[in-house]
């Protein structure tokens, strides 16, 4: 074990005029927080500890408060400052989505282009080409491709439903720091619509690659559909999907409102749709389940899921 230099009186000094901000403030490296030596317990540790191969030198030292040095674990200090400013973020909003870890990163968003070929796609944004080969989905019955695709490129998919799940804090840590230093081995799933690349499925780890600065991120892309009934078939299909996805096939469980709140979505047209159509009987839930089961071919079971499901999203 290396033992780490102990620091004069001259070289604290030196970090910390090196850590004065411009409006005159002494700021803790981890928090921002404006600390002063007279009065705040102050620790001088490594940006990136010597256990990982850090210098022990005074440009590889900061200043911090003690309060935020002793969560660091081993961490470098660039890590711990960005989990400090992450818990604000999310101390700060009820719902984390992709759209925030932009915004986080201060990522900008940049528009591209696509065409077709027979059996391919070339999406372009004037500056980078990328061409990927097209694949038939003859259960949904779309086209889709797989690529790396810039980060920039992607946006959150913020359409009702598809997306159910917001941002874990802790699973966001985890993924990060996952990812730092394994491959991405499963793609993130997306659409292709209105010009847009929108990925539904897999926030947690296009934004542990944002946090790690990746430039791209390995996905998969539904092309959806010009018509708009056929396009709606393709959200409903692939909201189905992935709603079994992580509940009966338990890849991660949604908690259970989540899945009632997800399937209230699903059937909110199909009971608009009903309501507005004349019965031969007055309209009853019983009815209703007959009405799926026969004009929408849904199994009861199922029907009677969405009418659990309402009743506890709309009590």
């Amino acid at each position: 074990m290396t033992k780490r230099k102990v620091l004069n009186k001259n070289q604290k000094e030196e970090i910390l005029q090196s850590q004065i901000s411009k409006d005159g403030g002494l700021r803790c490296f981890i928090s921002g927080c404006v600390m002063s030596p007279e009065t705040d317990d102050i620790e001088y540790d490594h940006i990136v500890p010597i256990s990982k191969g850090g210098p022990d030198e005074v440009e590889n030292i900061k200043a911090v408060l003690k309060e935020f040095n002793r969560r660091k674990s081993d961490q470098t200090l660039y890590q711990a400052r960005e989990n400090y400013e992450l818990e604000r973020l999310f101390n700060s909003k009820r719902k984390i989505k992709l759209q925030d870890i932009f915004e986080f990163k201060r990522l900008e968003k940049k528009s591209f282009h696509f065409s077709f070929s027979e059996d391919s796609i070339e999406l372009y944004d004037g500056n980078i080409s990328m061409k990927f080969p097209l694949f038939y989905d003859d259960i949904l019955d779309v086209k889709y491709f797989y690529g790396s695709i810039p980060i920039t490129w992607i946006e959150n998919d913020d359409e009702e439903g598809l997306q159910p799940r917001s941002i874990i804090y802790k699973k966001l840590l985890k993924m990060r720091d996952h990812l730092s230093t394994k491959p991405q081995l499963a793609p993130s799933i997306a659409r292709l619509k209105g010009g847009k690349i929108l990925q539904f499925d897999g926030q947690h780890k296009n934004s542990g690659c944002i946090l790690n600065n990746r430039e791209k991120i390995d996905i998969k892309i539904f092309i959806s559909p010009t018509d708009e009934i056929l396009s709606k078939k393709l959200f409903d299909e692939l909201m189905r999907t992935n709603l079994e996805a992580h509940s009966e096939l338990a890849q991660e469980s949604f908690f259970t409102s989540t899945l009632f709140d997800r399937l209230s979505v699903i059937y909110k047209e199909h009971m608009e749709e009903y309501l507005s159509t004349p019965q031969p009987v007055p309209h009853s839930e019983l009815d209703f389940v007959n009405f799926l089961a026969t004009k929408k071919n849904e199994d009861k079971k199922g029907a009677r899921e969405m009418i659990k499901s309402t009743i506890i999203s709309n009590p």
